[in-house]
């Protein structure tokens, strides 16, 4: 971070001007008579002619108030507030209960599309999200921040579920399985009760993160006198999902 450049009100030489930038909670010297100087081996001056003050790897400690002063004149006052920030990973199920802590002064944020949209404040310590679903749309961006704004965290919530399957068929007479899990199914087997499909029979397209789709290369070859059923099965760590077509039988003359 760098303070903003400190210059003097009216024209004048170094001597005659004196630069001060000090923290004033802390009473800490960092600069006079446009060289700053520290006994903190993080606060360094990026040019020693444009009186700038960075400070790298921030941490707690400099927080604080910070002025800068020519000819016994305040030209400007910055506030250094510190936030300790963080990102919390959650992964749950589809369907249950999740209940977050927030601390006792603390506040939670809610922002229901990260676009920009309906924003809700609660100033509770604890903040209950029940019947989570996958596309939940109560929130999409939740964030713990205390009252001083020293800490904040980041919620995100991967809403975990097991294979949703869809079998249908195409005008064209070739069967297509939808797939949608998280994480994506490990497994996916089609059966029918003529024949076995194989791996090399099918061909896969990703839909998107969630979502896949299986369709058969091959047209179903000749008319069976029975019943045909095609079951797509589809499964991950969370559970099984299939599905079932059954096509009628041909009535031959």
């Amino acid at each position: 971070m760098v303070l903003p450049p400190c210059f003097p009100t009216v024209p004048s030489s170094t001597d005659d001007v004196a630069t001060i930038l000090f923290k004033s909670d802390s009473g800490e010297l960092l600069g006079m008579n446009g060289i700053l100087i520290s006994n903190n081996p993080r606060l360094m001056i990026k040019n020693p002619h444009s009186f700038e003050l960075a400070i790298k790897l921030i941490e707690l400690s400099d927080e604080g108030q910070y002025e800068c002063r020519t000819d016994q004149i305040i030209n400007y006052i910055v506030h250094l507030i510190v936030i300790n920030s963080s990102t919390i990973h959650l992964n749950a199920l589809e369907g249950s209960n999740i209940t977050l802590q927030c601390s006792e002064n603390g506040m939670w944020t809610i922002e229901e599309n990260h676009q920009g949209g309906a924003v809700r404040k609660q100033y509770t310590t604890e903040l209950v999200l029940n019947n989570l679903q996958r596309n939940d749309n109560r929130f999409q961006k939740i964030i713990c921040s205390t009252l001083d704004r020293h800490e904040k965290r980041e919620y995100i919530i991967d809403i975990m579920y097991k294979p949703t399957v869809k079998l249908m068929m195409s005008i064209r007479q070739k069967l297509m399985c939808i797939i949608c899990a998280h994480p994506l199914p490990h497994r996916i087997h089609w059966w029918w009760n003529t024949r076995k499909g194989r791996n090399d029979n099918i061909q896969q397209t990703k839909i998107n993160q969630s979502c896949i789709a299986q369709q058969s290369i091959f047209i179903l070859e000749k008319e069976y006198d029975i019943e045909q059923i095609i079951i797509c099965e589809a499964e991950n760590v969370h559970g099984i999902g299939r599905d079932t077509l059954q096509l009628k039988e041909r009535k031959t003359t």
